[in-house]
């Protein structure tokens, strides 16, 4: 339920900000645009409570640089899994920054 949730919201978010470019002037773009950013701001503000500041902007031990993450190699040289948690930390930085910059842009 919660990621129907989410995912509905960037989902009508997207629609909106299209709808917004063919109709630019209509007043009631800020208060719907308000609304998603308190809906993004709760859902971020959730995830990093849940996790942890720690466990949701910083890699899992295994993976100590980015570059281990990227290259999918040990220090060996062997193939390895991929690390999701290091993929979900980037996620998490890009998420941040986006519902930051939208905070910032409404201040």
């Amino acid at each position: 339920v919660y990621q129907v949730f989410t995912v509905s919201c960037i989902v009508a978010n997207a629609v909106v900000i299209g709808m917004e470019t063919d109709h630019p002037n209509l007043w009631y773009w800020v208060p719907i645009e308000q609304f998603f950013i308190v809906v993004f701001t709760l859902e971020l503000s959730l995830r990093i409570l849940m996790q942890g500041p720690r466990g949701f902007f910083c890699y899992p031990e295994s993976s100590h640089t980015v570059k281990n993450h990227i290259q999918g190699f040990s220090s060996s040289s062997r193939r390895r899994k991929p690390d999701s948690k290091g993929a979900d930390v980037i996620w998490n930085i890009f998420d941040f920054g986006l519902v930051m910059s939208g905070l910032l842009s409404n201040v």
